[in-house]
């Protein structure tokens, strides 16, 4: 036992690489050094994820930062008589502000979701999905927006969420889609919930970047993807309110032919049914 609290207060006091000898008995004590190795590994993997994000953020801020340094230094030297050189500067300046305001934004966003408190209620899952594509469609006219989706899609979950993530998966094939491409919309009843997929005939995705489509600040072809205003925190942000809410996200792609994404949400989210059962 003495072995046992000093590992423990090591941990507690920040060492992470100590660890428990394997007990050679399964009983209190052998499963009590299971938890404690288990607890420091799951601290290891949480501040190592907390390091990668730290420098994760820190990178995709120093790239505007550095650009409108850049152009506010080329004003002070010429844009005051250069017009051309005004003109460019203002233009560089505000779409790096716009970049550093949305990654901002979706920061927030995800740290939001950290502590959301769900608000479910029973609603029809293709009414809201013929809402978003028919927002899109009104927009988007240059691309096809189709839509399949039946009435009688009940699911009992938050709306708002809902919504949001199937927003920034059609969001994300229309930016991807070329003019004159499709975007297909689907909804459907599967095992135990419903799912929703997204597919268009855009530039798709290689096998080695697939993988990663969902790590936060992630991005295909970093320089172009910057160009269109993209953070690489949406698909984050998607996975993170699928899980949310008991469900998953998928991806298939072909380079150069388009993607599939599908979302799967049970019939009941589980902070759903903890709240009902809590309530019987």
């Amino acid at each position: 036992l003495g072995q046992v609290e000093a590992t423990a207060n090591r941990i507690a006091h920040g060492d992470l690489i100590t660890r428990l000898p394997d007990a050679p008995y399964d009983d209190e004590i052998g499963r009590l050094c299971k938890a404690i190795n288990q607890m420091a590994e799951d601290l290891t993997k949480t501040e190592r994820m907390k390091n990668e994000f730290i420098s994760s953020v820190s990178h995709e801020l120093r790239t505007p930062i550095a650009v409108i340094r850049g152009y506010s230094d080329l004003l002070a030297r010429w844009g005051k008589t250069d017009e051309q050189v005004l003109g460019e500067a203002i233009d560089a300046i505000r779409t790096e502000a716009d970049n550093m305001k949305s990654i901002v934004e979706q920061l927030l966003y995800l740290a939001k979701l950290g502590s959301f408190r769900l608000n479910p209620t029973s609603f029809d899952l293709a009414d809201a999905v013929h809402e978003i594509v028919d927002a899109y469609d009104m927009t988007s006219m240059d691309r096809t927006m189709t839509c399949s989706a039946a009435r009688g899609l009940i699911i009992y979950a938050d709306r708002g969420l809902t919504v949001e993530l199937i927003r920034v998966i059609t969001d994300n094939a229309i930016k991807y889609t070329h003019a004159g491409g499709t975007i297909s919309v689907t909804a459907a009843k599967s095992e135990n919930g419903v799912s929703v997929s997204v597919a268009d005939n855009g530039i798709g995705i290689s096998e080695e970047d697939l993988p990663h489509i969902f790590d936060r600040f992630y991005r295909c072809d970093k320089a172009r993807r910057r160009s269109e205003g993209s953070t690489g925190l949406g698909l984050a942000i998607a996975k993170s309110i699928a899980e949310m809410m008991g469900g998953s996200i998928t991806a298939k792609s072909v380079l150069g032919k388009g993607s599939v994404f599908t979302m799967f949400l049970p019939l009941v989210t589980p902070a759903a049914r903890r709240g009902a059962d809590a309530e019987a």
